[in-house]
């Protein structure tokens, strides 16, 4: 990989933002966008086998959500918060914009008290069959060899992050007043919509792990356009020279 490469495929940031930036700064897009879905990838897949093969979670595959029952209003509510969220969250460019503006209109009409409701399960289910593909489906057209190299790469610096992630996880559950495994999944470099889909599955408190890679994304870029671009173009001049 070339320098810049390497720089954006290494960013725990958002997929389409990482790939984006990297490709306007001359690195190549489809090898960023490939390690970035190997990672995701790999940690969804980590963080299953360590929650029920090492730690025995019975993963149902969806908690239960919500105090109340859902009825047509509340589905209308949600249905409004999905659609009008998703359109502000394209108008104003947020990272995730299908994800994260009707997440927040949901939270803002759930904190409002004027729902209790969930989505239905078999919605969520639908959810996260879908998602998988759209995963899977960023691999379309690569070459087998080049698919083996990208997850030979992202499983070391996978592998790195996720000891990161653990080491924090034991070190400030005391002080969060949170468990490890609540922790690891906020700390977990998963992307922000399939964190929260996986959090969901394991019945931790999604608002809490949403929040955390929320504030990931968004510090990523926030600095994406000066730091990142400097270190970049830092990077690029030893390449251009040689």
């Amino acid at each position: 990989m070339s320098p810049i490469t390497a720089l954006f495929a290494a960013m725990p940031g958002g997929v389409v933002e990482m790939m984006e930036i990297g490709r306007r700064l001359g690195g190549d897009e489809r090898a960023i966008i490939l390690a970035h879905g190997a990672r995701i990838v790999m940690v969804i897949a980590m963080i299953a086998f360590w929650f029920r093969v090492v730690l025995g979670y019975e993963v149902s595959g969806v908690a239960p959500l919500g105090k109340g029952q859902t009825g047509l209003v509340d589905l209308g509510i949600l249905v409004a918060c999905g659609v009008l969220g998703g359109i502000v969250g394209l108008k104003l460019s947020l990272p995730a914009p299908t994800f994260l503006g009707p997440m927040l209109f949901s939270a803002a009409a759930h904190m409002l008290g004027w729902t209790e409701g969930s989505p239905p399960i078999w919605l969520i289910i639908c959810a996260q069959v879908l998602l998988g593909s759209i995963v899977g489906g960023r691999f379309v057209g690569v070459e087998p060899k080049f698919v083996f190299r990208a997850f030979g790469f992202s499983a070391i610096a996978t592998v790195m992050m996720l000891a990161v992630a653990i080491g924090m996880a034991q070190v400030l559950q005391g002080m969060l007043q949170q468990t490890p495994e609540q922790i690891l999944l906020a700390y977990a470099p998963g992307g922000l919509t399939e964190m929260s889909l996986v959090s969901l599955s394991m019945g931790a408190d999604v608002a809490y792990i949403a929040t955390h890679h929320l504030f990931r994304v968004i510090l990523l870029l926030s600095i994406a356009g000066s730091v990142l671009a400097w270190i970049a173009r830092k990077l690029l001049k030893p390449a251009r020279s040689g």
